[in-house]
């Protein structure tokens, strides 16, 4: 494992010699062969540039319309028979487990059943 580190500080070692000795070389140059390569360059660069030229938009085909297919609930959602106890409460035989602690909880909150000093409890 110690030679690959070795190679990967080596190839490291040698890309940050040749970034230095570069920048080495534009310190001792002088300003004024900096400036005239940097004219040319910019002045290559917008001659490469051409304008380009307006796309004109193609007309977008229409795909079939699919008939959107209803899912079937499944998991929590998923109509369930209840004990008869729970279906008086509910005022259904079925109901989506979701749905029956969603009517549990607005019981509890409408009744203040809940324990302030600790919400987890709730009184009988």
């Amino acid at each position: 494992m110690s030679r690959v580190f070795q190679g990967l500080r080596a190839l490291l070692a040698s890309a940050a010699s040749s970034s230095s000795a570069a920048a080495a070389a534009a310190k001792f140059s002088s300003s004024s062969v900096s400036t005239a390569t940097a004219a040319k360059s910019a002045k290559s660069k917008a001659a490469q540039k051409t304008p380009k030229k307006p796309i004109a938009s193609k007309p977008k085909t229409e795909k079939p319309a699919t008939p959107r297919t209803t899912t079937r609930p499944s998991g929590i959602f998923k109509l369930t028979p209840v004990s008869p106890a729970l279906a008086r409460f509910l005022g259904a035989p079925e109901a989506s487990r979701s749905d029956a602690v969603k009517q549990l909880w607005s019981y509890i909150k409408s009744q203040n059943l809940q324990n302030p000093a600790n919400k987890k409890e709730i009184f009988l």
